[in-house]
Order: structure tokens, then C-alpha cells, then sequence
């Protein structure tokens, strides 16, 4: 099963959000959709990543599947493999705005209409898209806030891509204060 870009992307920063922030706490962002299953998948919860795809999810393994397809990527929930098997596919670390373009993709929207929910222009969300441009933390905090994501893990990508410009070799990571 080939899996949009788009649809990887939006499920690495869901997985690098439950690893910074804990899967209950990941549960209550609105944006994701999270739900109990029904049916033969009773038990597991689902996040959904776009109007075809969702992912779903128990303690210790994430499947993501499209509601138009027939098969399954398995991945466990943990860094080490995760996030190294969600990097190889997309051809490195989440950035902004790869994660913005990603929701934007997933709710099928188009970026005049996103950049107007944004508040920006929309050739300033196409070079935030493309990373030409820098978001401040304060502005992806709005960002998160607006789309209904997490403030911390839109505000960390922030600042990992103005350290990563900067070439510094350094991982960041953000704690509430």
C-alpha cells in the first residue's frame, strides 16, 4: 500500500506528540479525532489523519490504514522504530511546515482557504509549506491554537527548524512552564 507523503507526515507528528506529551494527554487534542472502535477492532482507538485515512492505535502497537484500502502498516508506538521507520519514509525530521502542509492536505483544503483560517497570506503559508520561511514560536503557537493541535509540539517544531537553519547540532525539546 502506497501512503501519501502528506498522510506520513501528519501520523509522524501525532507519534512525536505522544512521545513528548503521553497518549492521554495526545487523546484530548480535538484536532485528532480520537475515538474508540467498534466492530472486530473493539479495544483499539483511532486518529484520523485525513477524510481516507486513519491510524489506529493499542498500548504498544500504531497501524495506519485507509478507509479505501485493504492494508495495514504496523509500527510500534516507540521512538527507536517509529520515528526512524516515519523519517526514512518522509526523508527526515518533521518540520513545521511539512506538519502545516500535512494538515492541510489531510482536511483537503486548499491554501488560499487554509491561509485565510491562518490568518497569513497565501504565499506566506506556501513558503512556510515549503521552508523558505521561519514561523516564531509565538506564531505557531497561534497556529496550534487556531487548528485545534497541541501548542507545545507546534511551538517545538518552531524552534527545532530556526535551530536546524542555524546548523546548530542540537535537539530541542519544550516543557510548560
Amino acid at each position: 500500500m502506497t501512503v501519501p507523503d502528506h498522510i506520513v507526515a501528519k501520523l509522524q507528528g501525532w507519534v512525536l506528540d505522544v512521545e513528548y506529551r503521553g497518549l492521554e494527554e495526545v487523546r484530548k487534542v480535538p484536532s485528532y479525532h480520537d475515538e474508540p472502535l467498534k466492530g472486530p477492532l473493539k479495544g483499539l482507538r483511532s486518529i484520523r489523519l485525513s477524510l481516507s485515512y486513519r491510524a489506529s492505535t493499542d498500548w504498544s502497537k500504531t497501524r495506519l490504514s485507509s478507509s479505501t484500502s485493504k492494508g495495514l502498516i504496523n509500527m510500534s508506538t516507540k521512538k527507536s522504530e517509529a520515528i526512524r521507520l516515519l523519517e526514512k519514509r518522509t526523508g527526515g525530521p518533521l518540520t513545521l511546515g511539512r506538519f502545516v502542509e500535512a494538515i492541510r492536505l489531510g482536511e483537503d483544503m486548499t491554501q488560499p482557504a487554509f491561509a485565510k483560517q491562518l490568518g497569513i497570506s497565501k504565499s506566506h503559508l506556501n513558503d512556510i509549506e515549503k521552508g523558505r520561511k521561519a514561523v516564531s514560536p509565538e506564531r505557531a503557537a497561534r497556529f496550534a491554537e487556531v487548528l485545534g493541535y497541541s501548542q507545545a509540539n507546534f511551538v517545538k517544531l518552531a524552534l527545532q527548524d530556526l535551530v536546524s537553519r542555524g546548523g546548530l547540532p542540537f535537539q530541542v525539546d519544550v516543557k510548560a512552564a
